[in-house]
């Protein structure tokens, strides 16, 4: 199996990713972490916008926006188990 890690930003739309790291600071950390998106946590990309904006997924039955200068922090591998 190869794994490919990459950023939430690198992310397609329709795919369910494993967040594996999150590269920012204590205020970067602390914002996902009350959006529930924390290493472990399985995101859905609900939409990329064609024109570098914000980036939705689900989380946890929410959907959630998340700006670009965020999303490059937020390093992921795609997912295909349950749930």
């Amino acid at each position: 199996m190869v794994l490919v890690v990459e950023t939430l930003a690198d992310a397609k739309a329709g795919r369910r990713y494993r967040v594996v790291g999150i590269n920012g600071g204590r205020s970067v950390y602390e914002r996902l972490y009350d959006m529930g998106i924390l290493p472990g946590t399985v995101v859905e990309v609900i939409n990329q916008s064609f024109l570098r904006g914000p980036i939705r997924v689900r989380v946890g039955g929410s959907d959630v926006a998340i700006g670009r200068g965020v999303a490059v922090r937020i390093v992921v591998e795609e997912f295909n188990g349950p749930g």
